[in-house]
């Protein structure tokens, strides 16, 4: 079965996840990872996705540095 879109199947589970979660059951408890999941095709280190992160940022501050708000 599919799951329903955004943010339906959220709002579906939120009870079951609360009590699971009151009741001690980690093991029930989904661990969502968003829309993004179906995009990834390699297993990366960490240091690798944040690095990435950083050098992402960075990029960004230089370019927000270079804009003149008036």
């Amino acid at each position: 079965m599919k799951p329903l879109s955004m943010p339906l199947q959220g709002v579906l589970m939120d009870d079951f996840i609360a009590a699971a979660d009151a009741a001690g059951r980690t093991d029930l408890i989904n661990n969502p990872v968003g829309q993004i999941g179906g995009m990834l095709h390699r297993r990366r280190p960490a240091r690798e996705i944040l690095m990435s992160m950083v050098n992402e940022a960075e990029g960004v501050l230089e370019r927000l540095q270079s804009v003149s708000i008036h």
